[in-house]
């Protein structure tokens, strides 16, 4: 019978664990950013009360924005796929903590 080492079993274990960490983190800044979006007073909110050329103004940038990471080919920018998830990733992180802290987001 062959014994195997508990350090090579751990391994496997923490990978496993920091990547569900990770998912969690992530749909919670995607899924806190679609609220904060559409929420009663949220962000949605605030570009139509800015009125008629400011909120057009900030929401052609948004649509820009969307519209060049669509456009850019894969091949030249393979750091789009890792920056999204980091960056809700990120964004889940600040709303937990704002959770923790405040109580709400």
């Amino acid at each position: 019978m062959e014994r195997t080492r508990p350090r090579q079993e751990i391994f496997p274990l923490m990978q496993g664990a920091s990547g569900v960490v990770l998912l969690l983190a992530m749909l919670l800044g995607v899924v806190g950013t679609i609220y904060k979006f559409v929420q009663p007073g949220g962000w949605l909110t605030e570009l139509a009360t800015q009125g008629l050329p400011g909120g057009l103004t900030a929401f052609a940038a948004l649509v820009a924005i969307c519209a060049l990471a669509l456009v850019v080919p894969e091949r030249h920018a393979p750091w789009r796929k890792n920056f999204l998830l980091y960056g809700f990733a990120g964004a889940g992180g600040y709303y937990l903590l704002q959770l923790a802290t405040r109580g709400s987001f």
